[in-house]
């Protein structure tokens, strides 16, 4: 029987995890890491699977033809090994006792996320299983940190110069900000363009009510690749990989085979495309929310939302995502527009507490640009009716949020939302436009001159 508390047999013996990083976390470490001027490195554990000690008792046979007395062997394991299916959760354990070990608080909202603190030295560390990022004010703090952490482990690598983190290329930018890229994986998993297109899915196309072609084999390969580049440094594909996904399964239609070559034409078109972190602008977190209220086919609305740490840095975190299975089908796009606000409101919630816990202060309240008004005003004033009861809830906590002080939503005109590319296929010149501020950030007079002509006039409004 497993010895561990958290293994109990019958329960929950078959727990196999090892936290992981998000995406969203190592880009808002690379934002503080360039505004702050911190320094940055890796680390890698060799056989970390190996290092703890196996949270059960083991015994291995061996091969038939070791023996003794003519009989079978079994021996009992010393420590751990990979081929136990504990052996992710069993390391984490002990990465999180070396951790507490060397003084470093764990973070309560991300458990892959430390912090380190004495006087005006701080350090961060993420770890993705054996994988690990440094942040760290002082770059002599790296070397303390090594020798310290190689006492309780058998081996680990640690690179200053590093080009790469979870197969994301990471490189310093003459502007004094930070470039993230899957250069490399796009040109090694997609073909080369058969022609130039300049937006990733037609405006005229409806995938969601194509018919299924059972001599069309899956696309679940190809969507698969598409999501690993979305859902990371392309958000400006979210909505043709979903899109695709829908219907792409299984016995895909013609006219979703068709929107996969153009996608992959489009990446090929934009390999170059990089997202940008960082910058020399105080920390300021906003974002923006928007719905696309679908009644066709598979008449889940498309919620997205996107949050910023700057005007000058790209969206560290993006999404875009039909509306939940459990929830009902959006009555009016008013309601999609609801449900799209109280998504990102949550997320502004969390990311506050991980600003917190990184001692980050940002002025309250986070400002999100909506470009509907009749769903600010439902929030803003608890304007509750027989025909909104059933998202009572959402309206609450969305209106709870802005009488605390922590939330405020903004009236933004649907041209200049940039949230819009995360819920719709776009013309080339708007799908242009928002990609330039989700990836890059607000670089420009005009840009600023925007946002600020935008919370004018909803003051004024008010």
């Amino acid at each position: 029987a497993a010895s561990d508390v958290y293994k109990r047999q019958g329960l929950d013996y078959e727990d196999t995890y090892s936290p992981t990083t998000t995406t969203a976390l190592i880009f808002y470490m690379l934002h503080i890491c360039s505004v702050y001027k911190m320094y940055k490195s890796t680390f890698d554990v060799s056989s970390a699977f190996l290092e703890g000690d196996a949270d059960a008792v083991l015994y291995a046979r061996l091969p038939g033809v070791i023996t003794k007395d003519g009989k079978p062997l079994r021996v009992k394991i010393n420590g751990n090994w990979y081929g136990e299916k504990q052996a992710g959760r069993v390391w984490n354990k002990k990465f999180d006792d070396i951790m507490k070990l060397m003084k470093f608080q764990r973070c309560p909202m991300m458990p892959c996320l430390y912090k380190w603190k004495n006087g005006d030295d701080i350090m961060f560390v993420i770890v993705h299983v054996d994988d690990g990022l440094l942040i760290a004010t002082n770059e002599s703090l790296f070397e303390g940190f090594m020798n310290e952490f190689l006492i309780h482990i058998t081996k680990a690598t640690h690179s200053m110069n590093f080009d790469q983190y979870l197969k994301m290329e990471i490189c310093d930018t003459n502007d004094h900000r930070i470039q993230v890229s899957q250069y490399e994986y796009l040109i090694s998993h997609f073909r080369q363009a058969n022609k130039v297109v300049h937006t990733p899915m037609s405006t005229s196309v409806n995938l969601r009510v194509q018919v299924a072609n059972p001599n069309n084999d899956s696309l679940l390969p190809d969507t698969g690749r598409f999501r690993y580049l979305a859902d990371r440094t392309r958000p400006d594909i979210l909505v043709a990989t979903s899109e695709i996904s829908i219907g792409g399964a299984a016995a895909p239609s013609d006219e979703h085979i068709r929107a996969k070559e153009r996608l992959i034409d489009y990446l090929s078109a934009t390999s170059q495309v990089s997202l940008i972190l960082g910058g020399t602008d105080d920390i300021q977190l906003f974002g923006y929310s928007d719905a696309a209220y679908i009644t066709d086919g598979n008449a889940k609305s498309r919620l997205g939302g996107c949050l910023f740490l700057g005007l000058y840095s790209g969206a560290f975190y993006s999404y875009s995502r039909s509306d939940t299975i459990k929830s009902s089908i959006s009555h009016s796009s008013t309601e999609a527009e609801i449900k799209a606000i109280d998504e990102l409101a949550r997320e502004v919630e969390y990311w506050l507490e991980i600003l917190k816990f990184t001692g980050v202060e940002v002025k309250l309240p986070v400002k999100i640009f909506v470009d509907n008004k009749s769903a600010i005003e439902l929030c803003r004033v608890l304007k509750t009716t027989h025909q909104v009861k059933h998202i009572n809830v959402r309206i609450h906590y969305i209106n709870d949020l802005i009488v605390r002080g922590i939330l405020e939503l903004l009236f933004v005109p649907g041209e200049y939302n940039v949230a819009d590319i995360l819920t719709k296929g776009l013309p080339r010149e708007s799908h242009e436009r928002h990609g330039e501020v989700l990836l890059h950030g607000h670089d420009g007079k005009l840009w600023y001159e925007m946002l600020a002509c935008a919370v004018s006039m909803v003051s004024v409004e008010r």
